[in-house]
């Protein structure tokens, strides 16, 4: 009788530890996206499937010839992206600053996944790097990632935005209303393309880095 009661005392207090155990593991998966998140984690809890043909971009409407071009010179080539002055004039207005003060120049695209996104703008070159101040979020009801060249803001949560940034490789619907969009690739998507399809390893980063020569603000022609 004693043995058995042993026994009992003996399974009852492992069910309280395993209890206990799961609570608290249950705990830290919920508030781990709370605390200590990177630019990049964003994006990684978001990343969905996306279908295998996917299309060529296209401009959201005509090119309105007041908003300015960001002419982007890597060591893979050269793309161009309209910006959205006229839509999102904080976000564009931030993103002219840095670049005309020379803060991308020889920074690289540090996180890279074909299909989906490729995405720069960080100092530090890991994620979790900016400009030493952040921006609020910028959101217009016809500004959507919805399609392949789109450049978005990249964040740690709302109003977070600073530097980093990514561009999309096809549509992802998911993020509008998450990350400020704020221009469009309108030529050179072909070398956008090409970075996205480069080996990565550990976190997504390019084996061989993909680098941001200078981003250059011009005037249309």
């Amino acid at each position: 009788m004693q043995r058995k009661w042993i026994v009992f005392m003996l399974v009852t207090f492992m069910m309280f530890i395993a209890v206990g155990c799961f609570g608290s593991s249950s705990q830290q998966k919920s508030s781990g996206l709370q605390s200590g998140m990177k630019y990049s984690d964003i994006a990684k809890e978001e990343t969905k499937p996306t279908p295998k043909n996917v299309e060529p971009a296209q401009p959201l409407e005509p090119y309105n010839g007041t908003n300015r071009i960001a002419v982007f010179d890597t060591n893979m080539g050269i793309f161009k992206i309209e910006l959205f002055e006229d839509k999102a004039p904080t976000t564009t207005k931030n993103f002219i600053g840095l670049a005309e003060k020379g803060f991308y120049n020889k920074l690289t695209f540090h996180r890279v996944i074909d299909g989906f996104m490729i995405q720069g703008g960080d100092p530090s070159g890991n994620g979790t790097g900016g400009p030493g101040y952040t921006i609020p979020d910028e959101f217009h009801k016809d500004l959507k990632h919805s399609s392949a060249g789109i450049i978005s803001m990249a964040n740690a949560g709302p109003d977070t935005g600073g530097s980093q940034f990514f561009i999309t490789l096809d549509k992802t619907p998911w993020l509008d209303g998450k990350h400020a969009v704020f221009g469009k690739v309108i030529e050179g998507m072909d070398v956008v393309y090409k970075i996205g399809k480069v080996k990565t390893g550990a976190n997504d980063k390019p084996v061989e880095p993909v680098v941001i020569n200078e981003i250059k603000i011009i005037k249309a022609e």
